[in-house]
């Protein structure tokens, strides 16, 4: 079986700058804050939905933060490595995702805001765009 483990792609920038940082301090406690602080900014971080899309090959997710409200992102990641590909900040929290049944790169939101969404992303690039936008 495949398993994939789903991170927060900013929470893993900030281990990556502060691994950095502490490395050239050679500090283990500054090493084991660091780790302590991304552990509890993963902690407040939910996966509101996932699905794949309709060739396997990327999972779509949308999170949002418990705390921060400003926080929402939808991400792709590659379903082989785990590895997040794209990721888009939103303003409200996102309800569902439906991939598009028969092109992999597109895909559908919609928000707890009544806000419907169609995007398509070019995971080569990292790159995505909105193409509609709908409001109830």
């Amino acid at each position: 079986p495949l398993l994939i483990r789903l991170s927060d792609h900013s929470s893993s920038a900030t281990t990556c700058s502060n691994r950095a940082n502490s490395s050239s301090n050679n500090s283990a406690a500054s090493r084991r804050q660091a780790q302590q602080r991304n552990a509890r900014q993963a902690q407040n971080i939910l996966c509101d939905v996932a699905c794949w899309t309709c060739d396997d090959q990327y999972i779509l997710t949308a999170q949002s933060h418990t705390t921060l409200a400003t926080e929402n992102k939808l991400s792709v990641y590659d379903s082989y490595s785990g590895t997040c590909l794209v990721q888009i900040s939103t303003e409200s929290s996102n309800s569902c995702i439906v991939p598009h049944p028969t092109h992999a790169r597109t895909f559908a939101v919609g928000s707890s805001a009544g806000e419907v969404c169609v995007f398509t992303f070019d995971p080569s690039t990292r790159r995505y765009d909105c193409l509609y936008r709908f409001t109830n």
